[in-house]
C-alpha cells in the first residue's frame, strides 16, 4: 500500500512539473503575430507532396505558407492552391508561380518569381473569384513533359512530309539531277582550261586592238589629208572652169557637161570620204565591230 502510494506521488509531481513548466516557458515566448494576405494559385500539373504548411518563396526568400491544396470545381484536372504571403510582399501581374523541390530532399515548394515578359499591374480579383489568381507557369521537365503531345503531332507531320518527298518518283528524279550534275561537273576541267587559256591570251589580243586603233587613226589622218587635197583641186578646177567656160564650152563642145558632172561627182567624193574620216576619228572600231542595231523590232 505503501508502494503504490510513494509510485502516486512521483507520477503526479512529474505531470505537476511539466504543466508549470509549460505555463512558465508561454510567460516568456509569444509567437509574433504577422499579417497575410491570401491569393490562390492554379497549376494544370501534380502537385506531389504538396500540403498545408508547405514554404511559399519569393525570389528565394520564405515569405508565406500553403493554407489549402484542392481541386478546382469547376476543372477538376487542374489543382488550387491557396498559399497565405506576409502583407507587403511584392505581388503584381508580372509575378508567376512555379512548384519547385528543395535540394536533394525533393521536398517541393511555391516559388514566386517575376516574369520579365509581363507587363507589372497591381494584381486583383477577376470577376467571380474569390481571390487574386497568381499565374502558374511551367519549366524544366514539366514544360517539356506538357509540349510532348505537340511534339510528337508535329514530329508525325515531318515524317510524313518526308514520306511524300521521298517516294519512288521523287527518289528517281533525285538520282537523275545527280547524274546530270555528275555530267556537267566532269566537263568543269576543260572549261576551266578553254577560260584560262583565254583569259591568258586576252592582254596579247588587247594590245593588238590597241595598235590597230592607233592604225586606224593614222589613216583617218591621211584620209582627212586627202580630203582637203581633193577638195582643193575641185575649188580649183572649178575656177578654171567658170573663169574660161566660153573658151572652154567652145574647146570642148558636148564634153563640157561632162565635165561639170565629173567636178560634181568629185566635190561629193570629198564630202563622202570626208564624213567617213570623221567617222573613223570618233570610233575607229567600227570598221572591225558591225555597229549594233537600234530601234525597236516590230512583230510580223
Amino acid at each position: 500500500m505503501e508502494r503504490d502510494t510513494h509510485y502516486f506521488m512521483v507520477g503526479l509531481f512529474v505531470i505537476v512539473t511539466a504543466v508549470a513548466g509549460f505555463f512558465f516557458g508561454s510567460l516568456f515566448y509569444e509567437k509574433p503575430y504577422v499579417a497575410t494576405t491570401a491569393y490562390d494559385v492554379h497549376f494544370d500539373i501534380p502537385v506531389a507532396g504538396l500540403a498545408q504548411g508547405s514554404e511559399v518563396r519569393y525570389m528565394g526568400i520564405k515569405v508565406g505558407e500553403v493554407s489549402r491544396v484542392s481541386l478546382l470545381p469547376q476543372a477538376p484536372v487542374r489543382v488550387a492552391v491557396r498559399v497565405a504571403l506576409e502583407t507587403g510582399t511584392p505581388v503584381n501581374t508580372a509575378t508567376v508561380a512555379i512548384l519547385r523541390q528543395q535540394g536533394l530532399t525533393g521536398v517541393p515548394f511555391v516559388s514566386l518569381e517575376q516574369d520579365e515578359a509581363r507587363k507589372a499591374e497591381p494584381l486583383v480579383a477577376t470577376a467571380g473569384a474569390e481571390l487574386p489568381v497568381i499565374p502558374s507557369k511551367l519549366v524544366g521537365m514539366d514544360a517539356l513533359m506538357q509540349q510532348l503531345p505537340d511534339l510528337e503531332q508535329r514530329l508525325a507531320t515531318v515524317l510524313e512530309s518526308a514520306n511524300k518527298v521521298l517516294d519512288d518518283e521523287n527518289r528517281k528524279q533525285f538520282a537523275e539531277l545527280l547524274k546530270n550534275l555528275n555530267d556537267a561537273s566532269a566537263s568543269l576541267p576543260e572549261l576551266i582550261k578553254h577560260l584560262n587559256q583565254a583569259s591568258a591570251s586576252l592582254p596579247e589580243m588587247m594590245k593588238n586592238l590597241g595598235q590597230t586603233s592607233r592604225k586606224l587613226g593614222d589613216l583617218s589622218g591621211q584620209m582627212d589629208s586627202a580630203v582637203q587635197q581633193i577638195d582643193k583641186l575641185a575649188k580649183d578646177i572649178d575656177r578654171v572652169v567658170v573663169n574660161n567656160e566660153p573658151n572652154i564650152n567652145s574647146l570642148l563642145g558636148e564634153g563640157s557637161e561632162n565635165l561639170k558632172q565629173l567636178l560634181e561627182e568629185s566635190r561629193k567624193t570629198a564630202v563622202s570620204i570626208h564624213q567617213l574620216s570623221d567617222k573613223l576619228g570618233q570610233n575607229p572600231s567600227q570598221i572591225i565591230y558591225q555597229p549594233a542595231p537600234q530601234g525597236t523590232e516590230l512583230p510580223r
